[in-house]
């Protein structure tokens, strides 16, 4: 049998110069935030050994945090990039969702379509920048690109996704509820860090929302999408998965049967991602605080610093919950979040911050201008 790649990767070997140096375990089939793998163990976080790496992307996120590799592959669903990256103290990107089908969803094995995307862990944001941009070029279906063709793709490419211009206004906004979830030793070091790089920014709060809320109908939509998925293979198979993931798999089917409950979840998740959209993005037209330049919000990329390894399972939920709602905000709407490493201001302990963009497809633009506003040591991080 002939085997090959899935499309990303080869782009990333192809088009990006990359060298394919191993393959990393996870947590099973993308289903949890520990990154503690039941069956092979838990990947070292190479920045605080002593604490969870974070998942499901685990073994992603500990290869660049421990120097064997400078990009890794992910995928994120509900935060399985972002918070692996938050907790190793690496910069990660989740791209714009479904940006490509053939990107997106060839080779790669499903956990919920509505929200899964690639992403990738950088140990710095060059590197992002560079794999972003191998993936985000258009592809004419011809391995065989002289170099006019090359140039052409670039052209497009930068035409569609190209930095921001001198003359265009970007504004960050803090999203107040989202920083209402996080612990006091998150928000401090992510506040230091802004002050630090010098970012001014808009407070803002969704009105009568309250984001903590927002995960359970997230969850809803999840896990009938897994069933889907899955089901036909668990029903058949019978795997057994280790604590609460296996709880999630074996009870989704009761959840996927409640097609009314499913129908007014996906309902109430696209009326909250239209709300973020009008009044984090100011994307609504007729409103007379639409968006004239470029939107970034920041959030707290996850809920906490990395809990300790067997961490008290009732301070590990509490955080997972609040981490996962704060995951909703991009999951919800499709857009590119980043996620560049600072450290607490108590124990140098590394907290993430999450910058999520403007527009759907604006991923190369999104880390071109955080190189330009941030001061990033682009050697390593």
């Amino acid at each position: 049998m002939k085997r090959k790649s899935a499309p990303l990767i080869e782009r990333l070997i192809d088009d990006a110069g990359g060298t394919l140096v191993g393959k990393t375990h996870m947590d099973e089939l993308a289903w949890s935030l520990q990154g503690e793998n039941h069956h092979y163990g838990t990947p070292k976080n190479g920045r605080a050994p002593d604490r969870i790496p974070g998942g499901s992307s685990s073994g992603s996120a500990s290869a660049v945090s421990q120097g064997l590799a400078e990009l890794a592959v992910g995928t994120d669903t509900a935060g399985s990039v972002r918070v692996p990256a938050s907790f190793c103290g690496i910069c990660s990107i989740r791209l714009t969702h479904d940006f490509d089908e053939r990107m997106c969803r060839e080779g790669i094995v499903p956990l919920a379509k509505s929200f899964d995307v690639p992403g990738f862990f950088g140990k710095n944001v060059d590197i992002l920048l560079k794999a972003t941009r191998a993936v985000f070029a258009n592809d004419d279906g011809d391995d065989d690109d002289d170099d006019d063709d090359v140039e052409e793709k670039e052209e497009n490419s930068n035409s569609s996704n190209s930095k921001i211009d001198d003359d265009d206004d970007v504004t960050f906004v803090k999203l107040e509820d989202a920083f209402a979830l996080a612990t006091e030793e998150a928000r401090t070091a992510i506040e230091s860090f802004l002050q630090k790089n010098d970012i001014e920014y808009e407070n803002i709060t969704l009105g009568n929302e309250n984001i903590l809320e927002w995960w359970d109908d997230f969850r809803i939509q999840q896990t009938d999408d897994v069933w889907k998925a899955h089901g036909e293979w668990i029903r058949k198979r019978h795997p057994f998965f280790g604590p609460g993931v296996n709880e999630r798999f074996y009870g989704a089917e009761m959840v996927s049967k409640d097609t009314e409950n499913v129908a007014r979840a996906r309902d109430s998740n696209q009326k909250r991602a239209e709300i973020i959209l009008n009044e984090v993005f100011r994307t609504n037209t007729s409103d007379s605080h639409h968006r004239t330049g470029k939107i970034i919000c920041v959030v707290p990329a996850a809920a906490c610093a990395p809990p300790l390894l067997n961490e008290d399972v009732s301070i590990v939920n509490d955080l997972r919950v609040k981490t996962l709602s704060l995951s909703c905000i991009s999951g919800l709407t499709g857009l590119p979040q980043v996620v560049v490493p600072c450290v607490s201001n108590k124990n140098e302990l590394p907290i993430g911050v999450g910058f999520i963009g403007w527009e759907r497809k604006c991923d190369v633009a999104l880390l071109e201008t955080l190189v330009e506003k941030l001061n990033i040591d682009s050697s390593v991080v």
